[in-house]
């Protein structure tokens, strides 16, 4: 039997003889007996035998499921089944699209539910915990979101650690039922939710309303309005251009602006060198107070005295859609305008057609623009006969 054969299969406590002929413990006991105390607090292996000066801030990183949200995004996640992980296979990007979204997500559900303890023992009753408060608060789809990040933050990082993450199982599902809007805003509610997002006498600086207009005249997605650069902005010629990196599919796309979705960056005071609307108070992140400017705008937004209910910013893009099928858009101008993967394309067509249609792009936003416009001179006039 070899030496190694010995080492590894003698009982623990056994007394083996060395070169010197005297009797000496394994040192596999003495790693094991050491280990003990640091696997039930859920350190991984090896963690001892680090200097002490180390021990301690490992062991904070170890616990603490905060400390590791950043490297996570950083470095890519974990392949999931799920279509949803797939997408957080990418590394956080410049403009937060998903990073951010995780980011807020695990800050504002896992890491308070955890406290202090190790990001390997997450079992499934914690996550069941967190997301049944989240349906229970009135926001199901919300609950969804939070428990695929969560899987794939648990997968990830537990997982990496050396250690083993009780969570996820395959089996466990979804925490409320995945649930596609079909929402489409009609044309009394845009004009009176572009009423409510005009400024307040005494504003400074920009206002939510002016990230919501954007929304209705382009149909882009919210982070890509929220993060407009005004290095990707061409006032001029009208464009705004969207680098693949400020994407969601990753795709470039340029934007042509509609005289009244022109006037909207052009009446925005530069305050910030990089953004057009910059977090407040931090000039190195753009504006991401969606749930906070939404609340207030929905103060503001009414029919007739009664508030609009039951309305997403996402709303309005698949409002932009419906409206210009209803007028005989073509289908691939739509998903271009979009900057939708092209369901309507056969591959031949996504390798060989090239062609961008930003013509007919400016052409139809700028029938789309025109249509607002009418509305809200219609409004106008409806709310003076009423006066």
């Amino acid at each position: 039997m070899s030496a190694s054969d010995i080492y590894e299969n003698a009982p623990l406590g056994k007394l083996i003889n060395y070169g010197d002929r005297a009797p000496k413990p394994l040192a596999r006991q003495d790693r094991l007996m050491n280990a003990l105390p640091a696997r039930a607090a859920g350190i991984p292996a090896g963690f001892l035998d680090q200097t002490a000066s180390n021990r301690t801030s490992r062991a904070t990183r170890i616990l603490h499921a905060a400390d590791h949200i950043t490297p996570f995004l950083e470095r890519g996640r974990p392949i999931g089944a799920n279509a949803r992980e797939r997408a957080l296979q990418r590394p956080a990007r410049q403009n937060g699209i998903p990073g951010e979204l995780v980011e807020a997500s695990l800050n504002r559900y896992l890491v308070p539910a955890l406290g202090s303890r190790s990001i390997h023992h997450v079992t499934d009753t914690d996550i069941a915990n967190i997301t049944n408060k989240i349906v229970a608060g009135g926001h199901p789809q919300a609950a969804n979101t939070a428990f695929w990040y969560m899987r794939a933050f648990s997968t990830g990082v537990a997982n990496r650690r050396n250690g083993s993450s009780r969570f996820p199982r395959e089996e466990l599902e979804n925490p409320a039922p995945i649930v596609k809007r079909k929402r489409v805003v009609n044309d009394a509610e845009l004009a009176a939710i572009w009423t409510g997002c005009e400024p307040e006498p005494g504003d400074i600086g920009y206002s939510f309303g002016s990230i919501v207009k954007l929304l209705m005249l382009t149909g882009q997605r919210r982070t890509e309005v929220a993060a407009m650069r005004w290095s990707e902005l061409n006032l001029e010629a009208g464009t705004w251009e969207l680098s693949g990196d400020r994407t969601k599919n990753e795709e470039p796309t340029l934007i042509p602006l509609s005289t009244l979705a022109v006037s909207v960056p052009q009446s925005v005071p530069k305050t910030n060198d990089t953004f057009v609307f910059p977090a407040r108070g931090n000039g190195k992140s753009h504006f991401s107070g969606y749930a906070k400017g939404k609340k207030a705008l929905d103060g503001k937004v009414n029919i007739d005295g009664v508030a609009l209910e039951n309305w997403t910013l996402h709303d309005l893009r698949r409002t932009l859609a419906t409206n210009l099928g209803r007028r005989q858009v073509l289908p691939h101008v739509i998903e271009h305008i979009l900057n939708y993967k092209a369901a309507s394309l056969t591959d031949i067509g996504e390798i060989y057609n090239l062609y961008t249609y930003v013509k007919e792009k400016r052409e139809v936003l700028q029938m789309w623009s025109n249509h607002i416009e009418w509305m809200i001179k219609q409004a106008a006039e409806m709310d003076a006969l009423a006066a």
